[in-house]
């Protein structure tokens, strides 16, 4: 019988070995082919049971004894076979049985090992009942046909005895009968540690070892169900947790970007009211420096008419060598001149100051611009002043060149008294001489004039190419703010999004928490130990 039972599980493990070679392992295809290698292979035998090195039994050929660890002396043993052994094996059902295990390899390594278990049977019920029953009836039976005295009372006690068999079978029946139906009441009770004590290997015996090994496999089987269930609790209380954390984070962010969205839209319009306000004070700087160009080629007209002017009165000096009779009248124009010399100069100055200022003003605006970087809000006011000495400067010009046509009128009245005065020409010399000088100062003075005029059309230059700049920039803001708007606007959808997702987690949580604590309280009615 061993013999039988140990070229049963030698030719199984390489039949498993083949299908573990096949398939690289332990898969799902290979179990379905290796539980159809243990079927066929069972059988009389008990089981067969591929086992891991630590005890777990991956396959079981009782399903109820499936995915469980076997750490009792014999299993610990069965689990570090290097070849095939045999072991007693009392079982804890109470069944005795004949372990075979042989290690099963992979690539020429031991991976699991493959037990299987043949059932040391008792005497049969039949042979126990039926043979003693079979002799004493054919005694009994043998002594009355007999016919004498005593053998027929032997006969009577031979069926009496025969009798008394049947009747003993038929009260141990009712008693194996009672214990069974005890058993599986204590089953429906949902009592799993409740065992039969069999006195007997017969088959009433293994009826109750099989009834144990039922209550055996169903206790593990809910122990671990048990074990899973409480995991799962513990597992959707984190995970409800964690969802309700992640809603009210996601409801925050939502929040967030909203109040983030806000601000970049209101961001988005001082923007483009900023540059509207920058576009605005570039078409006065425009116009400033349309104007400061204007008055640079005033300030040069006046120059070169100055140079003309002076060469004219040269010319006179010479001419006025004729005119003596008009020297009273000559000094009386050349007193005018004089006293419009005086206002040309006061205006020069004036000019000049204006000249300072504005140079001063221009460098304001440069520092203020640098400073204002994307905003610029001081140079509305630094352009208004440049504009403003600017209207001066033009003003101031525009009265240089009335005095100047005034001195030219005066200067025709004077050409015209020297003409009439040819013969005062000593006296008149020496004015036209000191005139002279006149001119040549307010040559000098239009002359710086027109430099300072220049300088300052050059920094309206310079102004209005940095205005242009700062208009670029509040542009390139305006676009990444409007760019950030619609992220933002993104991003608080998606989290929203996101918080509807993590509620209907958070409500699928909830479902399944309840479906584990109804199975917690399923598996409550069993009492496993």
């Amino acid at each position: 019988m061993v013999r039988r039972q140990r070229e049963a599980v030698e030719r199984a493990a390489r039949d498993v070995e083949r299908c573990l070679a096949r398939h690289g392992g332990l898969t799902d295809a290979a179990r379905q082919e290796i539980r159809a290698v243990m079927d066929r292979w069972l059988g009389d035998l008990e089981y067969f049971n591929l086992m891991r090195e630590d005890g777990f039994s991956e396959l079981h050929t009782n399903h109820l004894r499936e995915a469980v660890y076997y750490l009792d002396p014999v299993g610990r043993k069965t689990a570090a076979v290097t070849r095939t052994e045999v072991f007693y094996y009392p079982r804890n059902t109470g069944e005795r049985l004949i372990d075979v295990t042989t290690p099963v390899h992979l690539n020429g390594k031991k991976v699991y090992v493959l037990r299987s278990g043949q059932i040391l049977h008792g005497m049969s019920r039949h042979v126990k009942v039926g043979v003693p029953f079979a002799v004493l009836q054919a005694a009994g039976w043998a002594g009355l046909a007999a016919g004498h005295g005593w053998q027929r009372i032997a006969a009577q006690v031979c069926l009496a005895l025969a009798i008394l068999v049947v009747a003993w079978d038929r009260v141990a029946f009712a008693r194996t009968y009672r214990a069974w139906v005890r058993h599986l009441r204590e089953i429906g009770r949902g009592n799993l540690q409740y065992r039969i004590q069999p006195k007997r290997r017969d088959e009433f015996g293994q009826v109750q070892f099989e009834l144990n090994k039922m209550s055996l496999g169903m206790a593990d089987m809910l122990r671990q169900v048990e074990e899973s269930a409480a995991k799962v609790v513990r597992a959707v209380a984190e995970l409800q947790a964690n969802a309700e954390g992640t809603a009210r984070a996601s409801e925050q962010i939502a929040t967030r970007m909203q109040e983030v969205s806000a601000g970049a839209e209101r961001q988005a319009i001082d923007a483009r009211e900023g540059s509207a306000a920058i576009q605005a004070v570039m078409g006065e700087v425009k116009d400033g420096r349309s104007r400061a160009r204007i008055a640079a080629e005033v300030s040069e007209r006046m120059a070169e008419t100055s140079a003309a002017g002076q060469g004219r009165i040269e010319a006179a000096v010479t001419q006025f060598n004729a005119i003596r009779e008009a020297v009273g009248r000559l000094a009386d124009v050349v007193h005018g001149l004089a006293e419009q010399s005086k206002s040309i100069g006061q205006i020069v100055d004036v000019i000049s100051h204006i000249a300072e200022q504005t140079n001063l003003l221009a460098l304001n605006t440069a520092i203020e611009a640098a400073r204002a970087g994307e905003h610029g809000r001081g140079f509305a006011v630094v352009a208004a002043e440049v504009r403003t000495l600017a209207e001066q400067s033009g003003r101031a010009a525009g009265e240089i060149d009335e005095l100047i046509r005034g001195v030219q009128r005066e200067l025709a009245d004077l050409v015209q008294a020297a003409k009439a005065a040819a013969g005062e020409v000593a006296a008149g010399v020496a004015t036209v001489e000191a005139a002279g000088l006149a001119f040549a100062d307010i040559r000098s003075g239009v002359e710086g004039v027109a430099g300072h005029v220049r300088e300052i059309s050059a920094a309206m230059d310079h102004l209005a190419a940095s205005a242009d700049a700062v208009v670029e920039r509040v542009a390139h803001i305006s676009a990444v703010v409007a760019g950030m708007q619609a992220h933002t606007e993104d991003v608080a959808a998606a989290a929203e999004e996101q918080m509807a997702a993590m509620q209907e987690v958070s409500s699928s949580v909830g479902v399944l928490s309840d479906m584990a604590g109804a199975l917690q309280r399923l598996v409550g009615r069993f009492h496993t130990g």
